[in-house]
């Protein structure tokens, strides 16, 4: 059996129900890097974790999958999306791999 541990915390909005503070708060750029192979991004992702200029969560998850090199489309696509062919422009469940 596998052991968990939270090795960082992200919130890129803590006041957002409660009309507080929205100042991001944790996340560890180096730590996100490093899970991704991609330790030239730690600035980039130190700039993107901090900003204040996202409207929408997706446009961050984008700006992050962009700065480790990842897929961009598939950054915000959930299971259920996925379940349903609900795919973005030019992928098609043949980009996808099944694991169990």
């Amino acid at each position: 059996m596998c052991a968990l541990a939270l090795i960082d915390k992200y919130n890129s909005a803590p006041g957002y129900f409660d009309d507080g503070d929205n100042t991001p708060v944790g996340g560890d750029p180096k730590k996100l890097a490093t899970a991704f192979g991609a330790s030239d991004s730690r600035e980039a992702l130190a700039e993107i974790l901090k900003s204040e200029d996202y409207v929408f969560a997706s446009e961050r998850h984008e700006a992050i999958a962009d700065a480790l090199g990842l897929s961009s489309p598939f950054c915000c696509m959930g299971f259920n999306s996925v379940k349903a062919g609900g795919f973005p422009q030019g992928i098609t469940k043949k980009d996808f791999v099944a694991v169990k």
